[in-house]
C-alpha cells in the first residue's frame, strides 16, 4: 500500500488558494455528486443503544487509530473544494471528543461549507451547546427514540432521559433552533397509533421537529419490518398532514428525509420528517453522501463495507489534490442503491460506521 500511496502522490502538488476552484467535484459513476459529508470524529460513546451497538458493548479505538483534527481538517477542506457545501459531526458520541469545537471553528472559516451540523445524543449537550454554537454548528440531531423515562434507559442501556432534555433546552437558549429528534423504529418500542401520535406532541411542545427512521440490519442487529408508511398512516389518522414540495427540495441537500407539514390548527405549522431506507426503492437515487469514518476510511455508502483508507495517505503527508485519486476511488464503485434488502449488510456496528 505504501508504495502506490507514494507513487500517488508524485503525480500531484498540493492545492493552493488561487487553483481550488478548477478541481472538479466529487461524483460517482451515475453522476450523483457529493455535496455532504458525515464525518464521524470518534467511535467511542456513553450509551450503548440496542440498534447501534451490540448487548456485550463496542471496543473503541485507540486515541492514536483515531484521525487528528489536522487530518480530518485535510479531509474536509479537499472535500469541499471538490463539492460538499454540508459537513455533519457524528460519532459515536463527538462531544466526547476533546476540543471538538476547535475543528468546527476551522472548518466553518472555509468559505465552500454553508452548513455545519452535529448528530448527538445529547448526555453532555448542556455542557458543550453554547461552544458549538459559537463554533459554528447550526442544526442538531438529537438521538431520543422515546419520551419515557424507563424505555429510554431499556433502549439506550442505561442513558438519562432528564439529561437529554436538559442539553435540549440549554441549546435553545444558547441560539439553536433547527432541532431535530432522531427516533428509530426499534422492536423495543411499542410501535403504536398512540405511541408515534404521543411522541410527536412532545417533541412539538418541546420545540423540536420529530423524525422517525426505519432500522437497519447493520453489524448483524435484526430489523423488524416496520416502515414509516405505518407511522404516516396513523399520524394522518389524527392530523392533516402535506408534503411540502418547497420544504423537501430545499431540505434535500441536507440529507434523505421526507417531511410533512402539520394542516390542523393546534399544531399548525408543525413538521415531522422520516427517513425510509428499507421501504422506498427510490431512497439511493438522490444520494449525495460521504462517510469518513474516525479510523479514516472514507466510505461512499453507509451500507457498504468496501472502503478507502484515507490514513496512511495522510500519514504519509498528503494533502489537497494527492487526495482525490483515494476519494475518485471511494466513487466509482459505488452502487445504485444498498443491498441491505437483499440481505446483504453491512458487518461493522453502527458506532464504528459514524451513521
Amino acid at each position: 500500500m505504501s508504495n502506490v500511496l507514494s507513487q500517488q502522490y508524485s503525480k500531484h502538488e498540493k492545492l493552493d488558494q488561487s487553483n481550488r476552484h478548477s478541481v472538479v467535484p466529487v461524483t460517482d459513476w451515475s453522476e450523483r455528486q457529493v455535496t455532504y459529508l458525515r464525518v464521524s470524529v470518534t467511535d467511542r460513546c456513553n450509551y450503548l443503544c440496542t440498534y447501534c451497538a451490540p448487548a456485550e458493548g463496542w471496543k473503541a479505538s485507540a486515541k492514536k487509530e483515531l484521525l487528528q483534527f489536522e487530518e480530518i481538517f485535510a479531509v474536509i477542506q479537499i472535500m469541499a473544494w471538490r463539492g460538499v457545501k454540508r459537513v455533519r459531526f457524528t460519532g459515536g458520541e463527538p462531544l466526547l471528543r476533546r476540543d471538538l469545537c476547535t475543528l468546527i471553528a476551522q472548518v466553518n472559516e472555509l468559505p465552500e461549507i454553508e452548513e455545519i451540523a452535529m448528530t448527538t445524543n445529547g448526555h453532555i449537550l448542556d455542557r458543550y451547546a453554547e461552544d458549538l454554537f459559537q463554533a459554528g454548528v447550526r442544526r442538531l440531531n438529537v438521538s431520543l427514540d422515546s419520551f419515557d423515562p424507563a424505555i429510554f434507559e431499556a433502549i439506550t442501556r442505561g442513558g438519562d432521559l432528564k439529561r437529554v432534555l436538559k442539553g435540549i433546552e440549554q441549546a435553545q437558549k444558547v441560539g439553536f433552533t433547527d432541532i431535530v429528534l432522531n427516533a428509530v423504529l426499534s422492536p423495543e418500542l411499542s410501535q403504536t397509533a398512540q405511541v408515534w401520535q404521543s411522541f410527536c406532541e412532545k417533541a412539538w411542545a418541546l420545540g423540536v421537529t420529530p423524525r422517525w427512521i426505519e432500522m437497519m440490519p447493520i453489524g448483524g442487529q435484526q430489523a423488524p419490518d416496520i416502515q414509516v408508511s405505518s407511522v404516516i398512516q396513523a399520524l394522518q389518522e389524527r392530523w392533516d398532514l402535506q408534503t411540502d414540495t418547497n420544504l423537501n427540495c430545499a431540505r434535500i441537500a441536507r440529507g434523505p428525509a421526507r417531511y410533512y407539514t402539520v394542516n390542523d390548527a393546534v399544531y399548525k405549522g408543525k413538521q415531522v420528517g422520516f427517513i425510509s431506507p428499507m421501504s422506498d426503492p427510490h431512497f439511493c437515487a438522490s444520494c449525495n453522501r460521504a462517510r469518513l469514518t474516525a479510523r479514516g476510511g472514507l466510505r461512499a455508502c453507509l451500507a457498504d463495507d468496501r472502503e478507502i483508507d484515507l490514513k496512511s495517505a495522510l500519514r504519509m503527508g498528503m494533502r489537497g489534490p494527492a487526495l482525490s485519486p483515494f476519494i475518485d476511488q471511494a466513487f466509482q464503485g459505488k452502487r445504485p442503491q444498498h443491498l441491505m434488502n437483499q440481505g446483504a449488510p453491512p458487518l461493522n456496528v453502527m458506532t464504528g460506521l459514524g451513521g
